[in-house]
């Protein structure tokens, strides 16, 4: 419609000159809503845009508060490809184990809820090589990847949608995403579920599950992690 002010005001002065809404996969502009679709799973990036003034393209990850609270991580446990022998944080499985513990002991202790703030788990207050090893993995699986590992598309870009306001910001270096990461740090929920646990409970899964007990004895086995934006 041309109004250049408004898409101004949401990605400043690089739209001056409008925007190309682009397919997430081979970057060719789409000019009909209707070949507009979701993006996979496995994608960081929710969409792609091009500035028309210097060409510049942005993969953005798309958070929208008018609903849920937006995720980080959907349910992934241990057994996540990432966590095993040889993959991307395989190093870094003994820095969630230590956090979940707290996490499983202050559930079992009914000291919190299934859902509960990172403020509540004191190891991340009291061991700071702990807490930047967990910003890492919280970088990662905002910006770079899964469960499974990389992205086909990563993100380098955040869009925050709520009611009817849209707020856009890059994201597209280390340092950046750093600063991101540790201003939404005190929002984190983090939370152990049912959902994406293998159908056999493994051994390698042990450390991170919580049996919750139901009423009638049954027992259902969490040990999913998921992490999510209050």
């Amino acid at each position: 419609m041309n109004e250049f002010g408004k898409l101004i005001e949401i990605f400043g002065e690089e739209a001056s000159e409008g925007i190309s809404i682009l397919d997430i996969d081979t970057d060719d502009e789409i000019d009909d809503i209707n070949k507009l679709s979701k993006a996979p799973c496995n994608y960081k990036a929710d969409c792609k845009i091009r500035m028309k003034k210097a060409n510049n393209i942005y993969s953005i990850s798309i958070k929208s508060k008018n609903g849920a609270n937006p995720s980080i991580l959907n349910h992934t446990p241990r057994s996540a490809k990432i966590f095993q022998e040889g993959g991307i944080f395989n190093d870094h499985v003994s820095c969630l184990d230590k956090i979940l513990q707290e996490y499983i002991v202050k559930r079992k202790n009914k000291i919190i809820g299934e859902d509960t703030p990172i403020s509540n788990l004191m190891c991340l207050k009291d061991d700071y090589s702990l807490k930047e090893k967990f910003l890492e993995i919280l970088s990662y699986f905002v910006f770079d990847g899964t469960g499974k590992g990389y992205s086909k598309c990563k993100s380098d870009a955040i869009m925050n949608y709520q009611s009817d306001k849209i707020a856009f910001r890059k994201y597209d270096n280390i340092q950046n995403k750093k600063v991101y990461i540790e201003s939404i740090y005190d929002k984190i929920v983090i939370s152990l579920r049912d959902k994406g646990m293998p159908k056999v409970l493994n051994e390698y899964c042990k450390p991170w599950v919580f049996n919750d007990i139901k009423p009638d004895g049954s027992i259902k086995h969490k040990g999913s992690l998921h992490i999510r934006i209050k």
